[in-house]
């Protein structure tokens, strides 16, 4: 959500039953244990290396293993006969098991317990430990070493392929594929990498790794999937690549993620990591597909361009395969030494500067055994419809091409899209070249193109699939869109369709939906939602599930109505469940559907909405009457009620407006939400009738009620009629109630607002206590205590009786206001949101003021409204009203004016102390000069300086010597 994010919030939930200790906390002995551990260290720390042998073709394993002759046949009998700092050898062969328990109680293939080398003779291609989806493949406690193998098919809770009880645990040469984890870390948890490929790996939270330092390794196509919280949410899985859970950081240098994902969530290629010299290119996700915003890039190849860290690029990067560099990449020789270590992925010295990326280009040593491959998503498509492709290179290329059988070609591209213009089978082939493939090595696929349109009519006589015109028309949705490809439109002509259908496909959640688009392609009604009904239920049942639609990533839903839908547990939605906000529905009336107890989204869960209205859904005992974690533009919604959120609860709400709703809980209206350019009218709850716990911009909310109640002798308090406990931006607040507290806002960050004729049995307009609640540059009564700029002056609305709340001509709210809290570029009504040089409070900005100037500050003292008031100079200062405004002093007394006052040296520290004339509503900037003539002559040296009432003064350490210095103040930051 958008106040808490829901992985945050449901790892919490998940993590309930967590079975594995944080990496580095201890495992206490007792002393004597810990004497005996002592003693034992001490006496091996100078004893030479055993080697002991496995091979799993072995005939005559025979303890303790130490020769080739009497070799153990799994590799945990050789690690449980050998001791600390011994070496374990396997040759080649496939290592399966799953009786091995680490510390914990987790089955692994391989549980290496104590600090020791275990290799393979002749490297991953040939030497791999298999999970067989029973257990996970490798646990590496501290200090131990692992090189040279294949772990795949692990499964457990955290590193499905590998465990380490610390980044001292180290994995080299290694390649993790396959592997799944049902918390965190599909790969790897843990650990140190060091020239490690992880591809296919999944997880809920880092897909290829978490908590891990990744050193010139190479991750592809990881991915994280969603599952259902508590409440019936969907929650997109975060990090397809890697990820920090915050208790352990993750590192990676000189790595290369691509084609990762995060399904639902954000960060496919990274989240919440520190990457330098990486390439994070083309991995995928609704929310910033490469990485999150917390996450930190230096010297990386990425887009987009990073706001955090240096010395980043955003350009493609040439790419040869999904790992290695072209001889045209922008990548070569761009990386930092300080982050390089060791050598790339293939063995191969790193150049100074180095690559960025896990590969470094050598021009002339491309050489050696080259296979191809390549996936696609689909083969059967309509014209003009994206196919996204992937090569898979095995070995080292310079130069790889794609032919499109169009008569196009793109070279270098290892993940790419293409479309093609007219019906036909087209053969596409992918060609891969090196120095021993002069002539380059391929592979094809055929993709078969059709104009692709389908047809669904209600009373067709004459069903004929595929449905390619009105006379052999479908009866039923379903029927079309199964046999319809990828990319055209199915067009449904009038009629209410009521059978047919399919059950939810990947979300596993058992609920039939009358429709399921199971493919990125469009169905559009003939005649809009009037003439167009998708129904769930018959009229009047309520036994048994049968959600309205379910539409997958780039599906497209446009002009009808759902009705009668319900979705219990765990999915929701009952009129549409939406696998990401890439499903959208445009003009469309979802009405009367509803989520069952303890699930979300009575209309929608998920998805975007355009121009959609939502009435009188809801979700029992849940969240989001009207819809759950969904993106709403242009909607409106009436009437819809639930436990929290009666009109939308975690979702992204622009241009909408929200009435009549109602929640037994917390946000009539919303909760959990960005509602930007909102309106708020008559909803209901006990906290927060309009909004809780949400962030409002250019919002206006009136009428809304929280209403306090009894039950069992207790009583819950109506609190927060307008909003409780969030942040409002230019709102206007008014109207509202609450039978105890804080009629229009209750513990709440107000900036920019109007809060004024709401009403309350204690705090009408606003309520500060010691939990929260600060105004700034607000118009409302009384006086605030927490917060600046604010007054208490009538706002003057047009006509508040009628419900006008635009500002009259004379407002004081014109120009009152602080840019910094202005978030869009609008107001409610669409008009510029500044138009004068400050903006207005409130939802609305005046569109034609006399002046720049606060309207509150000039009627503080009695000026007139005019542009040459802002000019006049009235006190003999040398400054004009505007200035004087703008220093925050009295523009009709001359001792108050912003000026320098007398400098004074000071030993405590060491340095000249500057003071000049202040109040306590500005931030000011230092600047100094020590030569005038100097262009620039001044330089600020310290900025953002809290302004104090009467003086402020900075201690300047710099100056030191005998100068001179010169010195200047301004407003701002």
């Amino acid at each position: 959500m958008n106040t808490s994010s829901p992985h945050e919030s449901n790892l919490k939930v998940r993590r309930s039953g967590l079975k594995y200790p944080l990496r580095g906390t201890s495992i206490v002995h007792p002393p004597s244990s810990l004497l005996v551990l002592l003693l034992l260290l001490a006496a091996t720390s100078s004893a030479v290396a055993t080697v002991y042998y496995v091979n799993v073709n072995n005939v005559k394993p025979t303890p303790p293993y130490t020769n080739w002759a009497t070799a153990a046949t799994n590799i945990q009998e050789a690690v449980d006969a050998a001791g600390t700092g011994d070496e374990v050898v396997v040759t080649n062969g496939i290592y399966t098991g799953g009786s091995a328990v680490d510390p914990y109680g987790g089955a692994n293939c391989v549980v290496v317990d104590k600090p020791l080398s275990l290799s393979s003779v002749n490297g991953p291609g040939v030497t791999v430990i298999d999970g067989g989806g029973a257990g996970r493949c490798l646990y590496l406690a501290n200090n131990a070493v692992m090189a040279g193998f294949t772990l795949t098919n692990g499964l457990t809770e955290w590193g499905g392929g590998v465990y380490c009880e610390s980044t001292n645990a180290v994995l080299s040469n290694c390649v993790l594929t396959g592997n799944s984890s049902d918390e965190e870390g599909g790969g790897a948890s843990g650990g140190t990498l060091n020239n490690c490929t992880l591809t296919g790996n999944s997880a809920f939270y880092g897909g290829g790794a978490v908590d891990s330092t990744l050193n010139n390794c190479a991750l592809m196509a990881n991915f994280v999937r969603g599952y259902f919280d508590a409440l019936g949410r969907y929650v997109g899985g975060v990090g397809g690549g890697a990820y920090s859970d915050g208790y352990q950081p993750c590192a990676l240098n000189n790595c290369t993620l691509t084609g990762n994902s995060a399904y639902a969530g954000e960060g496919g290629g990274a989240y919440s990591c520190t990457l330098n010299n990486c390439i994070v290119y083309f991995n995928s996700g609704p929310n910033r597909g490469n990485y999150d915003s917390s996450s930190v890039l230096n010297y990386c190849c990425t887009t987009p361009m990073p706001t955090n860290g240096v010395g980043n690029i955003s350009v493609d990067p040439q790419l040869a395969s999904a790992s290695h560099l072209s001889g045209l990449s922008p990548c070569i020789g761009a990386g930092s030494a300080i982050y390089s270590s060791g050598t790339d992925i293939d063995g191969e010295a790193l150049a100074n500067p180095p690559s960025i990326g896990c590969d470094e280009y050598h021009a002339g040593a491309v050489t050696g055994p080259l296979t191809v491959d390549l996936t696609v998503t689909f083969t059967n498509v309509a014209t003009e419809f994206a196919v996204s492709l992937m090569a898979f290179i095995a070995g080292q290329t310079d130069l790889s091409v794609w032919d499109f059988g169009d008569g196009l070609v793109q070279v270098n591209a290892p993940y790419t899209s293409h479309t093609w213009t007219a019906p036909g089978d087209y053969l596409v082939t992918l060609w891969a070249f090196n120095g021993s493939y002069p002539e380059g090595v391929n592979a094809t696929v055929t993709i078969h193109v059709e104009k692709g349109v389908r047809y669904v009519a209600a009373t067709s006589g004459n069903s004929v699939a595929p449905y390619t015109s009105w006379a052999t028309a479908a009866t039923n949705l379903q029927d079309a869109v199964e046999v319809a490809p990828p990319g055209p439109t199915v067009f449904v002509s009038d009629g209410t369709y009521a059978s047919g259908g399919r059950a939810t496909p990947a979300t596993g959640d058992g609920v039939t939906n009358r429709v399921a688009v199971i493919k990125p392609l469009t169905v559009c009604s003939v005649n809009g939602p009037g003439l167009t009904v998708i129904q769930g239920l018959p009229p009047g049942a309520t036994n048994g599930d049968i959600r309205c639609v379910y539409l997958t990533n780039g599906a497209i839903l446009v002009g009808f109505t759902l009705t009668n839908g319900k979705a219990d547990y765990p999915g929701g939605g009952g009129g549409v469940f939406c696998e990401s906000s890439s499903a959208v529905l445009s003009n469309c009336v979802l009405s009367g559907n509803w989520a069952g107890p303890n699930t979300a989204g009575g209309g929608a869960s998920g998805g975007t909405l355009n121009k959609c209205t939502l009435t009188a859904n809801s979700a029992y005992a849940g969240e989001g009457g009207g819809a759950v974690d969904s993106t709403l533009n242009d909607c409106t919604l009436i009437g819809n009620k639930a436990t929290m959120g009666g009109g939308v609860s975690g979702g992204t709400l622009n241009n909408c407006m929200l009435t009549g709703s109602s929640a037994a809980d917390n946000g009539g209206g919303a909760t959990w939400s960005m509602l930007n350019n909102c309106m708020l009218i008559g909803n209901s709850a006990v906290e927060g009738g309009g909004a809780a716990w949400s962030t409002l911009n250019n919002c206006m909310l009136t009428g809304n009620l929280a209403r306090g109640y009894s039950i069992s002798g207790s009583y819950y308090r109506g609190a927060g009629g307008g909003a409780y406990v969030g942040t409002l931006n230019n709102c206007t607040v008014t109207g509202n109630s609450a039978s105890d507290d804080g009629g229009g806002a209750f513990e709440c960050i107000l900036n920019n607002c109007v809060v004024y004729f709401n009403t309350a049995t204690n705090d009408p307009n606003y309520c500060q206590d010691q939990y929260g609640g600060v105004l700034n540059y607000c118009c409302t009564t009384p006086m605030p205590t927490n917060g600046i700029g604010n007054f208490t002056n009538a706002p003057l609305f047009v006509a508040y009786a009628g419900g006008n709340l635009r500002l009259q001509s004379n407002s004081p709210c014109i120009n009152s206001g602080n840019n910094a809290y202005v978030f869009g570029s609008t107001d409610l009504d669409g008009n510029p949101r500044i138009v004068g040089c400050t903006v207005d409070l409130g939802a609305y900005e005046y569109q034609s003021p006399l002046s720049m100037i606060s309207y509150a500050w000039l009627q503080q003292y009695g000026l007139p409204i005019s542009t040459n008031t802002d000019l006049a100079e009235l006190d003999g200062t040398g400054l004009t009203v505007y200035q004087d405004w703008v220093a925050g002093s009295n523009p009709t007394n001359a001792l108050s004016v912003l000026k320098m006052l007398a400098l004074s040296a000071t030993n405590t520290p060491l340095g000249l102390v500057v003071t000049w004339q202040s109040v306590n509503t500005r931030t000011y900037y230092l600047q100094r000069s020590t030569n005038l003539a100097a262009q620039p002559a001044f330089i600020t040296i310290q900025s953002n300086l809290v302004g104090q009432a009467g003086t402020t003064s900075y201690t300047d350490t710099t100056a030191t010597n005998t100068g001179p210095y010169f010195y200047r103040v301004g407003v701002g930051n």
